[in-house]
């Protein structure tokens, strides 16, 4: 196909060099904040320029340590955030979580659930709802 668009994956790769957080210099309250700090910068827009260092951050806590990536999910589903941010919530942070480490956590998800109303709300924005259906029902 003559003339058809490549996409320069370049761009990431140097952004990636420059990261001016990692998650171990970060306590879990700078993580749960700043993730939220920075999907609300601005709300309601993607903007494909904005900063992503603290959700990289946060990402690489949920694959990598999933006891502490539970602090911090359990933390944010606690906070205070705009619309936008809950649902950027519910589909980014919280779907990895369930999606990477639900079956392991079942029973806290659902002990957290029964305790914090909010949590059950949050957990109908994950994009796979199966797996959702499979740790609330007990499965």
């Amino acid at each position: 196909m003559t003339g058809a668009a490549t996409f320069d994956w370049t761009w990431w790769e140097a952004d990636v060099n420059k990261l001016c957080y990692s998650s171990t210099m970060m306590t879990d309250t700078e993580i749960a904040n700043g993730w939220i700090a920075e999907i609300s910068a601005n709300n309601g827009v993607v903007d494909p320029d904005r900063c992503i260092d603290v959700a990289m951050v946060l990402d690489d806590v949920i694959y990598s340590n999933p006891e502490r990536a539970w602090a911090i999910i359990t933390m944010m589903s606690q906070t205070t955030m705009s619309q936008w941010a809950l649902e950027n919530y519910s589909a980014g942070p919280l779907t990895t979580f369930v999606s990477q480490h639900g079956k392991q956590f079942a029973e806290r998800i659902r002990s957290y659930c029964r305790l914090h109303s909010e949590f059950r709300y949050h957990l109908l924005g994950v994009v796979f709802q199966d797996d959702v259906s499979a740790i609330l029902d007990g499965g």
